[in-house]
């Protein structure tokens, strides 16, 4: 069993944005992107610590084929995952560790 992956109010936003966006593109586009963040989700639920820490404690783990990267923390004493952003690669990489929650 994996850990417990929580999804930030700022990573719901930055999910729904994207998927519109992606919808717009091209019908079932956006659908697309949601199966791999899923997919990339998965990973991190069974293996949360395969992806590098990039600043501090913050990992970053990379969509293959959209230009997103899934920003989380992850608490070993938890069995938790906090998933702060999904970051398009192309903004600026300081809005990527800005910690609403």
């Amino acid at each position: 069993m994996g850990c417990q992956i929580i999804i930030s109010t700022a990573a719901s936003k930055d999910l729904q944005q994207s998927y519109d966006w992606y919808e717009n593109v091209e019908t079932d586009l956006g659908f697309r992107f949601i199966d791999f963040v899923d997919k990339v989700l998965g990973i991190i639920e069974l293996y949360p610590e395969s992806f590098p820490c990039k600043k501090d404690r913050f990992r970053e783990a990379a969509l293959k084929r959209f230009p997103y990267l899934i920003i989380y923390e992850y608490s070993p004493e938890e069995n938790k995952v906090f998933v702060l952003h999904v970051f398009h690669s192309h903004r600026h990489p300081r809005r990527k560790l800005r910690t609403k929650r």
